[in-house]
C-alpha cells in the first residue's frame, strides 16, 4: 500500500483592501465624467474655431472676387 503524504498548503497574509465608501465611488465616478466633459468641450472648441476660420476666410474669397458657387444678385441700388 503506498503512503499517503499530505499536501501542506501555506498561506501568505497580506493586509485587507481598503474597502471604498459611497463618496469614493462617486468621486471616481465624477473625475472620469469630468475628464470626459472636459476633452469633448476643447475638442467643440476646436473644432468650430476651424470651422469659423474656414468660413471666414472663404467669405473673404468670394468677395474680393474670386468664382465661387453662388451667384450674387446686386439687388441694391447702384452707388452714385
Amino acid at each position: 500500500m503506498p503512503v499517503v503524504e499530505p499536501i501542506i498548503v501555506r498561506t501568505v497574509a497580506q493586509p485587507p483592501a481598503r474597502e471604498l465608501g459611497l463618496g469614493d465611488v462617486i468621486l471616481q465616478a465624477v473625475g472620469l465624467t469630468g475628464g470626459i466633459l472636459l476633452a469633448s468641450l476643447l475638442l467643440g472648441f476646436a473644432a468650430g474655431w476651424l470651422l469659423f476660420r474656414y468660413r471666414r476666410r472663404q467669405s473673404k474669397d468670394l468677395f474680393a472676387g474670386e468664382a465661387g458657387d453662388q451667384i450674387r444678385l446686386r439687388l441694391e441700388p447702384p452707388r452714385a
